[in-house]
């Protein structure tokens, strides 16, 4: 494996010399050894893949000599296996046959070890055409592209026509499934070399240079040349020893325009990327959240709904990955956090709050029975809440206080208005919040932009469930002098 070792782990590959199914397990020892050049396969399952997975009982059975060929593949799958297979290479690692697709436990596993597994192949095969798993790759079987490449005898010379496609991109969100989905991005960003089959040709991408099959694109460069908008960017370990918050909402922001067929997958497809930048720059993490910097980045603006209920359980509210939708951190250097979170850790077999991010604070408790909470899911902080009237529009107010007046950023009245406060807009619109009076837990200040402006407060606003969890339903920011105006009282909050 590439320079790498991982701790007790298994994984399987299809050895394509016996096609069959191996297990291969890299010990604590460090014995045993990952296949040392296979081939991994990204691409969309689509709704048909599931249909393709073998069961328990199929499953058992591949590792017997040409069981593959008794097996139903889909279409991407054998023209991958055709084209290792025709490359003189012997291992290929698919995650529909690799991962049994039937056993929760090996699919965790799995899961976990699938950026490793990225990183550490020979190049990944991408099958960027086609809407599911039986695309196929176009031009490893006859008939399977449809522009016809004409032929010219001139004399000794045989003259082929090439593709136009003079500046064009490797593959858009417009032109291809496989970059919409979700699970590809992370396969893309942790393929250091890619063989991209797209509808009419081959396209080869890696840190060096990009190349294609047959484009009309010539160049002066002796070594090789790059489209436009596809420059050659530096290796993951350049990019991200050194982890800044703007390169990381960078990986986020466009990881959460993906779609996902399955809400529960959310963390699961992007936790590759995550095990790499904690590897490059010892950056932690907790549920998608720097905890470097976690109380800052609490500060996030996300689409309204979320990808399951809190009775569900599957993400923290508090977290954007429980979150569906686009995401943004554009408040991020704006806002200056007052509070410090804990997250609940098992110590010698005790439940402890511990202080997420660089803190001198040691320990805290809650009224909450650490019983009904989830380590490293629920967090505490302490903090003042004070409760206002949320308006259809959007508004927070306090029915008592008069209006106030309102000016612009170059000191320009506007009027005034009978609210104090207003939901932080979500991307495409208000925050769906019902009406209501609702609770506001302080987070933290931000400072007045101009002279005409104000000190605001930022806060969160919660709803608190029979258990006394309180959960996310959306960001506000609130004047000041009305915050220090309202009934305000301390409390220790739960967030889940």
């Amino acid at each position: 494996m590439a320079g790498r070792e991982i701790s007790n782990a298994i994984l399987s590959f299809l050895r394509l010399g016996r096609t069959c199914v191996i297990i291969t397990t890299v010990p604590n020892s460090g014995v045993g050894q990952w296949p040392k050049e296979y081939v991994a396969l990204s691409y969309v399952w689509g709704d048909r893949e599931q249909v393709y997975a073998p069961t328990g009982e199929e499953y058992a059975a591949l590792a017997e000599k040409g069981a593959l060929s008794n097996l139903r593949l889909s279409t991407t799958i054998h023209d991958a296996i055709l084209s290792v297979q025709r490359l003189g290479l012997r291992y290929l690692w698919a995650d529909a046959l690799c991962i049994r697709q039937h056993d929760a436990s090996d699919k965790d596993e799995q899961i976990a070890q699938m950026g490793f597994v990225y990183q550490s192949a020979m190049f990944t095969i991408i099958a960027a055409s086609g809407h599911d798993c039986d695309a196929g790759l176009p031009g490893v079987r006859p008939r399977t592209r449809f522009k016809e490449q004409k032929f010219v005898q001139a004399g000794d010379i045989t003259l082929v026509s090439s593709i136009q496609y003079p500046g064009d991109k490797i593959v858009t969100a417009e032109t291809s499934k496989w970059t919409r989905r979700a699970w590809t991005f992370q396969e893309e960003l942790l393929s250091p070399r890619q063989l991209i089959f797209t509808d009419e040709q081959i396209w080869w991408r890696c840190s060096c240079a990009t190349w294609c099959e047959a484009s009309q694109l010539e160049t002066t460069d002796t070594v090789g040349f790059f489209l436009t908008g596809q420059a050659v960017a530096p290796r993951l370990d350049q990019r991200y020893a050194k982890l800044t918050p703007d390169r990381y909402f960078d990986l986020v922001t466009n990881y959460a325009r993906r779609q996902l067929s399955y809400p529960s997958d959310a963390l699961n497809a992007f936790a590759g990327i995550l095990s790499m930048l904690t590897e490059y720059s010892h950056e932690r993490f907790l549920w998608g959240l720097m905890t470097s910097t976690f109380e800052r980045q609490l500060y996030w603006v996300g689409k309204a709904k979320p990808r399951a209920s809190p009775e569900h359980g599957y993400f923290p509210t508090w977290s954007w990955v429980g979150w569906e939708g686009e995401v943004s951190f554009r408040h991020y250097r704006t806002y200056n956090p007052s509070i410090t979170c804990y997250v609940l850790q098992r110590d010698n077999n005790e439940l402890k709050w511990v202080p997420i991010s660089n803190s001198t604070t040691t320990s805290t408790s809650t009224t909450i029975p650490p019983n009904k909470l989830l380590p490293r899911f629920h967090i505490l902080l302490h903090t003042t809440l004070a409760t206002f009237y949320l308006t259809p529009q959007g508004r927070l107010t306090l029915p008592h206080l008069p209006a106030r007046p309102s000016y612009s950023k170059t000191g320009l009245h506007l009027g005034s208005k009978p609210d104090y406060g207003y939901l932080v807009p979500s991307l495409d619109g208000p925050e769906l919040c019902e009406k209501g009076w609702r609770e506001c837990i302080l987070l933290g200040k931000k400072p007045k932009e101009s002279q005409w402006d104000v000190d605001h407060m930022v806060v969160m606003l919660v709803e608190r469930r029979d258990d006394g969890i309180a959960y996310r339903l959306g960001m506000a920011d609130l004047c000041r002098e009305v915050w220090e105006l309202a009934e305000r009282r301390e409390e220790r909050i739960v967030l889940g």
